[in-house]
């Protein structure tokens, strides 16, 4: 009778192969959701939040830009400032921001263009 102590080559090429092909196909699938989370509505609806936020802390850090009633500037500016990065599907770059000055008050709307 043989003492076998451990697994033979082939069977451990096997195991490792099955579990190659399952960790495939798990991969794939959590990349396609991600993908699907990433694309919804809801994704770009909180993207562009932020785009607004950032753009409040980049008009207040620098007012002596926008002292014209209207001013415009892009999402670019934001990125390039490093008040912002590009890591979800929406493009950043090439959102059109509109900066609305009441000089009477002193005050800063900010609406983004689409």
């Amino acid at each position: 009778m043989l003492n076998k102590k451990g697994y033979s080559i082939k069977e451990l090429l096997i195991l490792f192969a099955a579990l190659a092909i399952v960790f495939a196909i798990a991969i794939s699938r959590v990349s396609y959701a991600y993908d699907e989370i990433d694309n919804s509505e809801e994704m770009q609806t909180a993207t562009l939040k932020h785009v607004e936020e950032a753009s409040k802390i980049y008009i207040h850090d620098h007012k002596e830009e926008f002292e014209e009633e209207t001013t415009y500037f892009y999402g670019s500016d934001l990125l390039e400032a490093n008040y912002l990065t590009n890591a979800g599907s929406v493009d950043i770059s090439n959102i059109k921001i509109k900066v609305t000055h009441n000089k009477e008050k002193d005050e800063y709307e900010v609406e983004i263009v689409k």
